[in-house]
């Protein structure tokens, strides 16, 4: 609700994606898009979305934050794509049930937020991402605009691991018999490898946190002594296994500790500028990235010919929407996203 008074009137009419099986539009008021949840996660998140509120305002505003706020909106932006997830599995009739929980992501995978301002647009809320088929297959990529900020969020396992100097698996298979990917050949890097990522619109501020994954005695047999004790002795004792946050800029990479100074806004000039439709249409490109190219096993070759249709299938999809989206003149974009 927060959310919803910040960017406009809660009990405004927008549209929600489609319904799959009809192509019928899902639209109703933002203050219904309500979905079942237990009381203990409703009481559980209550603090979380307390100090997110703060964070995003200060954003909207343009202010600098701490890079321990950063971290708490890393985790909120975890919660809110995972919810999103989770509730267009519900309003497409839960195609098929979730493997996983919101408590079981927030803060378990390399994750990533580039922030975008946009001037001239009304103020809104503005999920992109969110409605694919690819991100029902895998929630890893959406991008959220807060009236003139605009959030791409990224999060899977090992995407920034080998460019932070944090270990990583050489070797990974999907397993479709099991349904997990078999990770091996961990190696640690003893440096931090410019860009982590590549191909992005410049935004204002671009951070990017690494995440310990998988249990710690079984990662001291996996990589070296000062490669752990490196990734360890960093600034959440609390959390040990999450990283420390590293900001890149157009020439550099820097990692980030608690006692940082605050997170200013990079000064984007007029010819690195893009419009907000281009920074749409990258949301969907990082999906497509997200895949990876892991290699696929099953003792049943036919589930992976099955499996590398439905891949195909996917990214054609999003490569759909991206082209949709292209088409769209930008005056008529603002109209369209700035409700």
């Amino acid at each position: 609700m927060w959310l919803l008074r910040l960017t406009g009137d809660p009990n405004r009419v927008v549209r929600h994606g489609a319904k799959w099986s009809t192509g019928k539009a899902f639209e109703f008021s933002y203050d219904s898009l309500k979905f079942p949840s237990c009381a203990a996660c409703n009481r559980g998140y209550s603090t979380l979305e307390g100090n997110a509120k703060d964070v995003v305002e200060r954003i909207c505003r343009y202010e600098a934050v701490e890079p321990a706020g950063y971290v708490t909106l890393l985790d909120w932006l975890d919660k809110v794509r995972i919810g999103l997830w989770l509730g267009h599995k519900y309003l497409q009739g839960n195609p098929s049930a979730p493997t996983f929980t919101i408590d079981s992501r927030i803060g378990t995978k390399d994750r990533m937020v580039a922030v975008y301002v946009f001037h001239g647009h009304a103020p809104g809320l503005n999920t992109f991402g969110v409605e694919t088929p690819l991100f029902q297959h895998q929630p890893s990529v959406f991008a959220l605009r807060v009236n003139t900020i605009l959030f791409l969020n990224a999060s899977w396992d090992w995407m920034c691991a080998s460019r932070c100097a944090y270990p990583f698996p050489r070797s990974r298979t999907l397993d479709l018999d099991v349904g997990a990917v078999v990770a091996g050949d961990y190696r640690c890097s003893s440096r931090i490898v410019h860009p982590i990522m590549s191909g992005l619109h410049k935004p204002t501020v671009l951070l990017f946190q690494p995440i310990l994954q998988g249990d710690m005695d079984a990662l001291r047999e996996l990589v070296s002594r000062e490669c752990l004790q490196r990734c360890l002795d960093q600034s959440w004792p609390e959390r040990p296994a999450v990283g420390p946050l590293f900001r890149q800029y157009s020439h550099e990479t820097v990692r980030t500790s608690a006692s940082s100074p605050p997170v200013a806004f990079d000064v984007v000039r007029e010819c690195e500028a893009r419009s907000l439709v281009d920074v749409a249409t990258q949301t969907y490109q990082c999906q497509i990235d997200s895949l990876g190219d892991a290699a696929i096993s099953s003792a049943d070759p036919q589930v992976v010919r099955n499996y590398n249709a439905s891949k195909k299938a996917l990214i054609a999809y999003n490569r759909l929407v991206i082209s949709k989206y292209r088409s769209i003149p930008p005056k008529n974009f603002r109209q369209l996203w700035g409700r």
